[in-house]
């Protein structure tokens, strides 16, 4: 059985590509530092980055994978009533041609009509006998008010609802499949970003400006800090869980690069860590918080520092 394909992040669509295309500009400008620390990283990938990017941006959106199918769904029940009204138009003529003959009446779905008008499938099968019967009498039809053109309506209704029920659920069935595709193609471009925002913090380790431009925020370009509450020191601190089963994650590096220096920290079993900075602290100090732990994903996030207060953050890491 096939194992179900997972986004690699949990940050949105939109802010992935976003920052994808960003970081990708910013690569390709400083193309030589990357590749002179990872032969790897040069025109080629950047050209197979990019078109990792553009794939990921045209690929059908999930809203738009619902909406097409909500749109089939309604074809089908806009001809779905087409054919309640042939009947009702069917069952006029069988009525006024049989009045006293309830089995003929019967031979156009009298009995049979209550089931076929709730489901599409047995609507089929049940314009198909009564365009049978309407054949069978057709020249009693037509001596009673009934047109050949009405009659052949039947068959055409019956051929638009099978081929609209067919489209219907082989899109429902093959939506897994597009659903998947998506997500194949956002988790390729997001793994090329964060090898390149992983190389970048080697290559600018010295240089936090630049080394501050490589980043990804997991929250989607939400506000990254908690509410800060107020406090005698300036800490750092949070839990490390695990983003599929919630559960705590301990042994990961937490590293914070400040203009102060950089702190280091290792998550406890229960997943906490804390890290308190020096008092002599920037005000509204931007700074770039790393998490990272064998076997997960890579998290990183630009946060806020504001002196004297305490911030606690959720970081859920991804399995790789």
């Amino acid at each position: 059985m096939s194992k179900e394909i997972k986004r690699a992040y949990s940050s949105s669509d939109d802010y992935m590509l976003e920052t994808s295309n960003t970081l990708h500009s910013i690569f390709n400008t400083n193309i030589a530092d990357f590749n002179a620390f990872d032969t790897n990283l040069d025109a080629a990938f950047s050209t197979a980055w990019l078109n990792k990017i553009n794939l990921a941006g045209t690929v059908v959106r999930d809203s738009q994978i619902k909406d097409i199918q909500a749109q089939k769904t309604m074809t089908v029940l806009e001809i779905m009533e087409q054919c309640k009204l042939k009947y009702n138009e069917v069952k006029y003529f069988a009525k006024k041609t049989f009045p006293n003959n309830n089995a003929k009446q019967a031979e156009f779905g009298t009995d049979t009509y209550d089931d076929a008008r709730k489901s599409q499938s047995k609507m089929i099968p049940f314009m198909d006998e009564m365009h049978k019967a309407c054949l069978k009498y057709q020249v009693d039809l037509i001596n009673n008010g009934m047109t050949l053109i009405q009659i052949e309506e039947i068959e055409t209704l019956r051929t638009q609802l099978l081929d609209a029920n067919t489209d219907q659920e082989g899109y429902i069935k093959g939506r897994p499949v597009l659903t998947q595709d998506r997500i194949i193609a956002l988790n390729n471009c997001y793994l090329d970003t964060i090898l390149v925002i992983e190389a970048a913090q080697i290559v600018y380790a010295n240089d936090f400006a630049r080394k501050n431009q490589f980043v990804f925020n997991n929250n989607g370009g939400s506000s990254p800090n908690p509410d800060p509450t107020p406090s005698e020191e300036t800490i750092i601190a949070g839990i490390v869980r695990q983003n599929v089963t919630n559960t705590p994650i301990g042994d990961a590096n937490i590293t914070l690069n400040t203009t102060a220096g950089m702190f280091v920290a290792v998550s406890s079993p229960t997943g906490s860590f804390s890290i308190t900075l020096p008092e002599n602290i920037e005000v509204d100090e931007t700074a770039n918080l790393m998490v990272m732990k064998d076997g997960y994903l890579p998290y990183v996030q630009v946060i806020t520092i504001i002196p004297n207060t305490s911030i606690v953050f959720d970081i859920m890491l991804d399995p790789e």
